[in-house]
């Protein structure tokens, strides 16, 4: 219900602080999801903070180091702004591409640990 509410008001351009609050909370009771802290993020990317965005990013690429979404983000805010990491993202974006694709490649239909019950 709080992901509707705060995904409700960041489509109201004039609401992405609010939203922001929401996310926070949802934050708090699922902070393994990353979810909340890329919708936070981009909270502020649609207020137009590149700083912000970019901290807000990185805070979910350092707890979250396998998620794709926040380092394609990386790639994209430090290319547009010309930020001196820019290259550093795009390579670490490029091997964690070929790790998932690889990783999707050998994974089974089922899992292994109930692989010997079938």
């Amino acid at each position: 219900m709080i992901d509707w509410i705060a995904s409700y008001m960041l489509s109201d351009k004039n609401l992405p602080e609010r939203a922001i609050i929401f996310y926070k909370h949802c934050n708090a009771l699922q902070p393994t999801d990353p979810k909340w802290l890329l919708s936070i993020a981009s909270c502020y990317r649609k207020m137009g903070n590149a700083t912000i965005t970019m901290e807000a990013y990185q805070k979910v690429f350092k707890q979250f180091p396998d998620n794709l979404e926040a380092l394609r983000q990386l790639v994209r805010l430090t290319k547009e702004t010309g930020h001196k990491d820019a290259k550093v993202y795009a390579e670490e974006l490029k091997k964690l591409e070929m790790t998932a694709t690889k990783r999707d490649v050998r994974s089974p239909e089922r899992p292994a640990k109930y692989a010997s019950f079938f």
